[in-house]
């Protein structure tokens, strides 16, 4: 698990390393300086660079000198570029341009600067501290930087903290910021380098370690709110009893599925199966019968014809199973809602909804408030809207805050998906931002498979909130497996459950 800081979270950091720790300020932008040329050396020979870098008159700035002398002693063709008042520069920009001055390297303000060729660029015109509108000389400098990228082939931009305009909390675009292509972060990912357009800016994402004390957070005297899953969380898989049975590991009752709509239900009972549960029951229409059947023969299959014979059936599924899924390919029919209303009333073990019960549960709200059963909810953007009222524009520049909402009113976890899903309860003060996956998993029934690895880490007795994040997080992982195999274009959900063998072991 791997914490993120936001911008007030990393400056205290900071500012304890240099006060109470005792390591200069001017040591730690040393080694930041260090850590960035190490990135720049792995992709270019040193001799072959000719690089600008672009310096604002804060700390970032200072970076970015101490980045073009290491450049020059390495044998690179270094030119520094400062845009901004020189009269409102930091003590260490001022330390880092004397020392550049009496090392020969040029030293150029923007309004004076003579463009050339260059085949490497350093923005480190702002650091994570930038919360306003980019404007005058800044936004020139960074339109700059963006049009030589795109102009000419073989330019490399690297951003020092994050891309200049990019807000380092939420990832907001504030009026432009730097296309990067590799971002180098100092001790600490920052959410706004993963989330809305920072991860757009951002490029690759590297952080390295330069000293900066991690004390304040082991003290609690500040507390990150926002984490990440990586490889090593694998571990966190529920472990496989030698002398397990098929009731050891849970039973899964999937309540899913419509005329013409049997996939849904396929796909979450199989991604169910594929994560290790025991036994999955489908509970679906008379209609998908044979469809279910031939496609996963493994499952035990409940039907029902109408409204008439469906609740008594449903009631005894629900009495024998350890974890419920309501709502894949339901349907918004009338016999949806009664399976709605009736599961919401009377389930006692966890439950994931998804789908079509999110959209049901959004017009009966009364009911999901009423719940007996502990929930997982997995809405997309336009189901989260739904359910919070807001408009979708609204909840995409608020994707936490509304799902925090969301969880704290209806007393449940919620996973809200996009291409950067995030994962809140009420009871957590913290929020899981998942980091995996890739573009090719924005395909009919990815959600599917999503909510059946969840509820197959629920049968094995996971708890909630760490299921709904690890499940997501797997979810990512096999999807990028998916995507390498068959092309982002070519994957669908089925090859996700395919490659969930290569993921959980």
């Amino acid at each position: 698990m791997k914490e993120l800081l936001n911008s007030s979270q990393m400056k205290a950091c900071d500012q304890y390393t240099i006060e109470e720790i005792g390591i200069p300020s001017l040591v730690l932008m040393e080694r930041a300086a260090l850590s960035v040329v190490q990135e720049i050396l792995k992709d270019h020979l040193p001799e072959k660079i000719t690089a600008v870098i672009m310096a604002g008159t804060g700390n970032n700035g200072g970076d970015g000198i101490a980045i073009g002398r290491i450049l020059k002693e390495q044998g690179a063709q270094v030119q520094i570029v400062i845009a901004g008042n020189l009269e409102k520069c930091s003590e260490e920009m001022k330390r880092q341009m004397v020392i550049a001055e009496k090392m020969g390297i040029s030293i150029k303000m923007y309004d004076d600067f003579l463009t050339q060729e260059y085949n490497v660029i350093v923005d480190a015109l702002f650091g994570i501290g930038l919360s306003r509108p980019v404007q005058g000389i800044f936004q020139s400098a960074i339109q700059w930087i963006n049009k030589k990228k795109v102009s000419r082939k073989g330019v490399a931009v690297y951003a020092v903290d994050i891309p200049s305009g990019i807000d380092a909390d939420s990832g907001e675009l504030l009026g432009c910021a730097v296309q990067a292509d590799k971002t180098i972060t100092f001790q600490y990912g920052k959410p706004g380098l993963y989330m809305d357009m920072g991860r757009l800016y951002a490029g690759k994402v590297v952080i390295k370690n330069i000293g900066i004390s991690s004390q304040p957070i082991k003290q609690a005297k500040i507390k990150p709110d926002i984490f990440c899953y990586g490889p090593e969380d694998i571990k966190r898989m529920p472990c496989r009893a030698e002398n397990g049975h098929k009731g050891t590991f849970g039973k899964v009752l999937i309540i899913a599925g419509s005329k013409n709509m049997a996939g849904a239900a396929v796909f979450s009972a199989e991604s169910a199966y594929r994560t290790g549960c025991g036994l999955v029951e489908v509970f679906t229409v008379e209609e998908n019968r044979v469809i279910v059947q031939e496609q996963i023969p493994e499952a035990v299959l409940t039907t029902y014809k109408d409204i008439s014979d469906s609740l008594e059936k449903l009631k005894r599924s629900i009495e024998k199973a350890d974890v419920v899924v309501l709502g894949p390919g339901l349907s918004l029919s009338k016999q949806a809602e009664k399976l709605v209303e009736y599961t919401m009333a009377n389930a006692m073990q966890p439950c994931v909804v998804d789908a079509d019960a999110i959209n049901i549960l959004a017009k009966h709200p009364e009911w999901l408030k009423a719940k007996k059963t502990p929930c997982i909810v997995t809405p997309h953007m336009k189901e989260l809207a739904r359910l919070s009222g807001k408009e979708v524009s609204e909840v995409k520049r608020a994707h936490i805050a509304t799902a925090k909402e969301i969880a704290e009113y209806y007393d449940c976890i919620v996973a809200a998906k996009d291409a950067r899903t995030i994962v809140v309860g009420k009871q957590e003060n913290k929020c899981y931002l998942n980091l995996s996956g890739c573009s090719g998993m924005a395909t009919g029934g990815s959600g599917d498979v999503l909510t059946g690895i969840i509820a197959g880490l629920l049968a094995q007795k996971m708890p909630l909130y760490e299921a709904a994040c690890l499940g997501v997080y797997i979810h990512g992982l096999a999807g990028e497996a998916a995507q390498e195999k068959f092309g982002g274009y070519s994957m669908t959900a089925r090859d996700i459950i395919g490659n969930l063998h290569n993921i959980i072991r």
